[in-house]
């Protein structure tokens, strides 16, 4: 009999956290076809200043930046590591696009000899990341992201069958 509980316990917590998973995937999705490489429907001064605020928080300092051109470039650097982040707001009338670019540059210490290989570049930038520099811009520069009526219902009604704060879903911290 306590088998019997025990299965259906975990069996039950399996469905709430497979449903829970599915509802931040669905959240996460809605968040992205919003954000992802849509143009900023805004004025081009708020944009550039949105840019400015996360190239400040991403890296340590400005390299260049020109509110006319809508161009911005930021630097970070450690004893083996370069990183350059360049914006650039791509098109003269709304809705704007920002594009961006990332040049890293990399090093190891053989320690055997104590010096440094040479740096090895690369320009490549992960979705992830575009994604979140891309977020960042949008809810800075336009606000958060508004849900849908639908999903807003779906998560009210998973968070009234949830008895703890931590298994419910809860705006600014899951979403």
């Amino acid at each position: 009999m306590n088998s019997i509980k025990i299965i259906l316990f975990l069996f039950t917590s399996l469905v709430y956290s497979q449903t829970k998973r599915e509802l931040l995937d669905q959240i996460e999705s809605y968040q992205k076809s919003v954000v992802w490489n849509k143009g900023y429907d805004v004025e081009k001064s708020k944009l550039f200043e949105a840019m400015n605020v996360v190239g400040s928080q991403e890296y340590q300092k400005v390299i260049r930046e020109s509110e006319s051109r809508g161009f911005c470039e930021y630097y970070a650097e450690s004893a083996d590591y370069k990183e350059t982040l360049t914006m650039e707001i791509a098109n003269d009338k709304q809705p704007y696009r920002v594009t961006f670019s990332i040049k890293k540059e990399s090093r190891k210490l053989d320690l055997l000899t104590g010096k440094y290989t040479d740096w090895q570049t690369s320009y490549d930038i992960s979705q992830s990341y575009q994604y979140k520099l891309q977020y960042l811009i949008y809810t800075i520069a336009i606000g958060p992201i508004e849900l849908p009526k639908e999903l807003l219902e779906k998560i009210e009604r998973y968070n009234q069958g949830q008895t703890k704060d931590r298994k419910r879903i809860l705006k600014n911290t899951d979403y």
